[in-house]
């Protein structure tokens, strides 16, 4: 089987193709758990793997125990999900249910009511369809909660109404949860510093700059037998180190994982940033090109005097008479420069500059 397709990342699944990285059973079975895609896929993933591969053990890490077969938690894991996927539909009494939508343009959107009647009713799908029907949906996430205790469930579903991830907070979710969320595993990434990236599985946080991987960190590169022999390490210590923007344009550091989620920040992303919809001080636009200006920076050492003067005009744009497109298209040439096999972007054209100053404060 091709394991490779569980990736959620594209640039990160070519990439592991292309040098044809080895996955172990244990990593494919855990890149299966995390994958965004249709439920019945990833039972197969798993049945695949007990069916046809050696049955091996998970050891023992620093947060979790030692489990001695894989086929049998893999048995449990897929009898789980059956139950509790099947059991979301189930539209008893004592429960109401919230709706919120993921956007192509890197939004979400809450539907500020309370649907009394089950994921697959009449009223529900109503909501999503008028959304479906601009083709700009990513996925629909339905939180199930009960009345009588503080239990809920969550489930996402893809565009056809497939069910594609599944949360709880029943005691044998948790512990399945457990063991996945405390395994470690190397893959080797095709970022560099200065690559403008986003989280596939978190759209909403939109464009930031790669900075490095915890494989880059010192702590690994010194001891990295302590990642995989489990003496330290889980799916939190799979991260990649980020400068993002600002509401005010401030940028920051940040810290996001797996690193199996990252993917390039392409100029079709880019144009659906800039042209969606923003609820904020700035517009897309002027955060995008926040985000080209730091891209810059960490790839030539753009000097701190011409990356303060674009930070200046940007943050003070409402003074016309600064305001030049200059500086940003210094830095769109810089980024132009890298390989062919590496990620493009394109500053938006003056005249997409212009359109979203209509709607910078919408």
């Amino acid at each position: 089987m091709d394991f490779y397709k569980f990736i959620n990342s594209k640039a990160v699944r070519e990439h592991l193709r292309k040098i044809n990285w080895s996955l172990e059973p244990t990593a494919a079975a855990w890149l299966i758990w995390h994958w965004e895609g249709p439920i019945e896929k990833k039972l197969t993933g798993w049945k695949y793997i007990i069916d046809e591969t050696e049955d091996c053990e998970l050891k023992e890490r620093l947060h979790c125990c030692e489990v001695l077969s894989l086929h049998e938690f893999l048995k449990k894991t897929i009898k789980a999900y059956k139950e509790h996927s099947d059991g979301f539909y189930d539209n008893r009494m004592g429960c109401c249910y919230k709706l919120r939508t993921y956007y192509a343009d890197f939004s979400h959107y809450d539907h500020n009511m309370i649907f009394q009647s089950s994921p697959i009713s009449t009223t529900i799908h109503e909501k999503v369809l008028e959304d479906l029907d601009d083709g700009n949906v990513l996925k629909f996430e339905i939180t199930k909660q009960f009345y009588d205790s503080n239990a809920k469930e969550t489930a996402t579903f893809d565009p056809q109404f497939r069910m594609i991830g599944y949360d709880c907070s029943d005691e044998e979710w948790l512990n399945i949860y457990e063991v996945f969320m405390n395994q470690w595993f190397y893959f080797p990434l095709p970022f560099k510093a200065g690559d403008i990236v986003h989280v596939t599985s978190l759209p909403y946080y939109g464009p930031m700059v790669y900075e490095d991987s915890i494989y880059e960190f010192k702590r690994f590169r010194e001891h990295p037998e302590d990642f995989f022999n489990g003496k330290t390490g889980d799916e939190t210590d799979m991260m990649i180190d980020v400068y993002r923007v600002t509401d005010n344009l401030e940028p920051f550091w940040d810290t996001f994982w797996p690193v199996t989620d990252f993917d390039f920040f392409d100029e079709d992303d880019a144009k659906s940033y800039v042209n969606g919809d923003y609820c904020g001080i700035n517009s897309n636009l002027d955060r995008y090109k926040m985000i080209l200006l730091l891209s810059a920076a960490i790839k030539e050492r753009l000097g701190l005097e011409i990356l303060l003067s674009g930070y200046n005009q940007l943050k003070y744009k409402s003074q016309k008479e600064y305001y030049t497109s200059e500086i940003f298209s210094k830095a769109e040439k810089m980024i132009e420069r890298e390989t062919d096999d590496q990620a493009r972007t394109t500053l938006p054209t003056d005249t997409d500059n212009q359109e979203n100053d209509k709607t910078d404060t919408k």
